[in-house]
């Protein structure tokens, strides 16, 4: 897989950086090795295996430990010591290459690796007396002595102290070993930036996918087609999301004695987690209308849809919903409630339309371990025209409060003059971003507006 393109600069930085390490490394491996360091041989040796593997590390801890073991080659370290940013906030951990935790680093020491922001010169003991360690004389001596070290090789990339580390070797290294570790520091620097640099690689692919795997499970929580008619009954769907992903779902479903089904929902859990709760419970309402018995009923679907919930990961999840069965022949609606907001009923006639609501309690899916809940089963009769508005919570809830976007729409659902399913679906649209004044959506929202045709009757 290709790198990101803003990853680009950085991977060329740290090759040029390896290269330009290597090119000094060889020039100063063929000159004279001073006394009580290691061999020429062996330190050349060691500086290019630490050179060719240390790329291939996957943590920042590996790595310094790593390069621990890669000092004790090369200069003969008696220890090294990793420094490396802790947790909080300008905190610092210090730990050895067997991976023994040491003294955390003191608050009143802490300000040597920021001044290595500004400084990434080597460190070296022997040299504090020089004006350029200036106010950082003391703290440098008291970090020296605290772990027993001689040398400091900070690792720095632009403004930000990756790590740091210590190298104890018991005497003043030499003019070749402080070019051995000029060259050290380089090649460290680039092999740490390199785990960083593929971490965020990885963190951007792995957000990639998921935003993709929210998408894809987003698209199954909706139809495909958000408008449909059948016979006496049209209908109408909008569905927006918060987020990267959605956990609202409606659907409808054409029924062989004539019938249309329709169920919305959403799950109580947010982001991607939410999203699989309700692609659980979409998905099963999918397998039940594919082989619908003959009798049945809304009541029966929310049992089955919460015994199904209850039976899926040991986490489980919980999910309103909302399913109602329009029957243009009867000129019926029956419904379930499992926690939903009550639909709203819109009936026409002289004026003012009369508002009414499809009013009924129920538990949410999934919401008890003990025997399948049953969901009691209304039935009331649709006059010819009449329009029914299913919505979940976030269709209202993106204003200042949810009473004032309910009020919103009920005003609208009173005067509007709508003739259409798609025409009233689009009002509400409109009316609640309005009401949302340009703020972003809060929460997920879906809506289904249903309509009998005036002549249903006849």
């Amino acid at each position: 897989m290709e790198p990101p393109v803003s990853a680009l600069p950085a991977a060329i930085i740290i090759g040029a950086a390896l290269a330009s390490g290597w090119a000094i490394a060889s020039v100063v491996a063929t000159r004279r090795q001073a006394s009580g360091g290691v061999g020429e041989a062996r330190a050349r040796e060691a500086l290019v295996e630490f050179s060719e593997h240390s790329l291939e590390l996957e943590t920042t801890h590996d790595l310094l430990t790593f390069a621990g073991k890669a000092s004790l080659a090369i200069f003969g370290s008696e220890r090294t010591v990793a420094f490396q940013p802790g947790e909080e906030s300008g905190e610092w951990e210090a730990w050895g290459p067997a991976g023994d935790t040491l003294q955390p680093v003191p608050a009143h020491l802490r300000s040597v690796f920021a001044w290595f922001r500004h400084n990434n010169l080597i460190a070296v003991a022997s040299d504090l007396g020089k004006a350029r360690f200036g106010a950082m004389r003391e703290p440098l001596k008291q970090l020296f002595g605290r772990y027993g070290l001689d040398v400091l090789l900070p690792l720095i990339k632009g403004d930000d102290v990756l790590g740091v580390l210590g190298l104890s070797l018991g005497r003043n290294p030499s003019p070749l070993e402080r070019e051995l570790m000029y060259v050290f520091q380089l090649q460290a620097t680039a092999a740490y930036a390199n785990v960083l640099l593929h971490h965020e690689a990885a963190h951007i692919v792995s957000l990639a996918e998921e935003v993709d795997l929210a998408s894809s499970v987003e698209l199954a929580l909706v139809p495909a087609a958000s408008e449909g008619t059948r016979g006496a009954v049209s209908w109408a769907g909008h569905f927006e999301s918060a987020g990267e992903g959605g956990s609202d779902f409606w659907s409808a479903y054409e029924l062989e004695d004539g019938r249309v089904a329709f169920v919305i929902g959403d799950a109580l859990a947010g982001g991607l987690g939410g999203s699989m709760i309700s692609a659980v419970v979409k998905s099963c309402a999918d397998v039940i209308f594919e082989n619908a018995p003959a009798d049945l009923n809304p009541g029966t679907l929310m049992s089955m849809l919460s015994r199904a919930l209850r039976l899926r990961a040991e986490r489980g999840g919980q999910t309103r919903c909302f399913a109602a069965f329009v029957d243009p022949a009867a000129s019926e609606i029956t419904f379930a409630n499992a926690g939903q907001p009550a639909p709203y009923v819109v009936e026409h006639g002289e004026g003012e339309a009369k508002l009414g609501a499809l009013a009924r309690p129920g538990l949410l899916l999934g919401d008890t371990d003990g025997p399948d809940v049953a969901y009691e089963v209304v039935r009331r009769p649709l006059s010819p025209g009449a329009a029914v508005v299913l919505c979940t919570d976030g269709l209202t809830s993106t204003g200042a409060d949810a009473r004032t976007g309910e009020r919103r729409l009920q005003r609208l659902l009173r005067t509007s003059r709508a003739t259409s399913a798609p025409e009233l679906r689009d009002a509400i649209v409109t009316e609640m971003r309005e009401h949302r004044a340009g703020t972003p959506a809060r929460d997920d929202a879906a809506l289904v507006v249903l309509r009998l045709a005036k002549d249903a009757a006849e």
